[in-house]
């Protein structure tokens, strides 16, 4: 993604309090530090807008991509300014603000939503255990669920009813990541710690590790309970890995191939499941200049038996895309959600939904 200075923003900004008594005072919030600290933040962003039509079934709303039936709309408008700390950094901080009819299902109100809003800090040395690691406090996404092609920071994914068990998710609250180990070969296994917000006044805790260098593929496991009026306990297997071995000889007649998933299951009968495939190739049949453009299929599922009311929702998303560009992305998406019970979100709802989104989503 192309990034949008803020050099003259910041400029104008340093102008502006250069005149004034309370850049003088050093206790000003706004001194001449935190100022180049804002103009050195670099800031991405996305728009996806599309058409969607339900077949059957209510209209599924947030969670069906935010349009209407068979109506246009602009589903997420996302700016993500991201000065994270590592490196020579010892401080830094992330915001990521999602406006649109989608961002409800991001955990935020009608309009809009903070997926990442938070400070983050390297822990000095003389901490046991903890030295060099990154400490984050306030909205952080979480290291579970996700998008299995685009990883856990894709929040502009359609989904359905039932398929939620692999959505992204945020969390507000204290993480601690540290390297644990680091080998020669380049392998390095990393663990977390957190505590983030539940219902009620106990605090959920979550701890995960990740390993990556064990011959192209890369594993994570995160735990996460919920110790709110579910009290219930969530875990999350994550796998992404290049082709291997001859696999890949055939494979590779069509170009680079990426295979990821997400295993996610919990308590109260909860099962779900993300996985997908990339392949980078070019496409002269459609007047491609030679250079790579990526399709990938996306497929996920999600089960949940919430007792005699509504058991046994299940609920499957296929996904097909195609990296027109370097920043744009045309995506189909077609959603189909069962309950074998007493039908989805209620007594008067049908017990089949589906859906079709045709998507195009720019990043700058």
């Amino acid at each position: 993604m192309n990034r949008i200075g803020l050099t003259g923003l910041g400029l104008l900004i340093a102008m502006a309090f250069s005149t004034s008594s309370v850049v003088a005072d050093e206790s000003s919030l706004l001194n001449s530090s935190m100022l180049g600290q804002l103009t050195g933040t670099p800031v991405t962003g996305w728009a996806e807008a599309g058409w969607g039509h339900d077949f059957d079934g209510i209209q599924a709303g947030d969670r069906r991509g935010g349009n209407d039936n068979n109506t246009f709309g602009v589903n997420q408008i996302g700016l993500d300014l991201n000065s994270g700390a590592g490196g020579d950094k010892s401080v830094g901080h992330r915001v990521t603000f999602v406006y649109g009819d989608e961002s409800a299902a991001l955990g935020g109100s009608d309009d809009f939503a903070f997926t990442n809003a938070n400070v983050q800090w390297v822990l000095p040395a003389g901490i046991p255990g903890l030295s060099g690691g990154k400490l984050t406090l306030g909205r952080f996404e979480s290291p579970l669920g996700g998008e299995s092609i685009y990883g856990n920071g894709n929040d502009h994914v359609t989904r359905g009813h039932v398929s939620q068990n692999t959505d992204p998710v945020a969390h507000t609250g204290v993480m601690v990541e540290r390297a644990i180990v680091s080998g020669a070969d380049g392998a390095v296994a990393s663990g977390r710690l957190g505590l983030v917000n539940a219902d009620g006044n106990s605090p959920s805790w979550l701890v995960g590790i990740d390993y990556a260098g064990l011959a192209g593929i890369d594993l994570g496991l995160n735990v996460l309970h919920d110790a709110g009026a579910n009290d219930d306990t969530t875990f999350d297997l994550g796998v992404s890995m290049d082709v291997p071995g001859a696999l890949a000889d055939v494979v590779s007649l069509l170009g680079d191939t990426t295979i990821a998933g997400h295993l996610v299951w919990g308590e109260d009968d909860e099962f779900g499941f993300s996985t997908g495939a990339r392949y980078d190739f070019g496409l002269p049949l459609l007047g491609d200049d030679g250079s790579t453009k990526n399709w990938y299929l996306a497929v996920r599922y999600g089960n949940y038996d919430a007792g005699s009311n509504n058991g046994n929702e299940w609920g499957v998303t296929s996904t097909l895309g195609y990296q027109a560009s370097d920043n744009l992305l045309m995506r189909i998406e077609y959603r189909w959600d069962r309950d074998s019970d007493e039908g989805l979100g209620g007594d008067t709802d049908e017990d089949n939904q589906s859906s079709l989104n045709l998507n195009l989503v720019t990043s700058f």
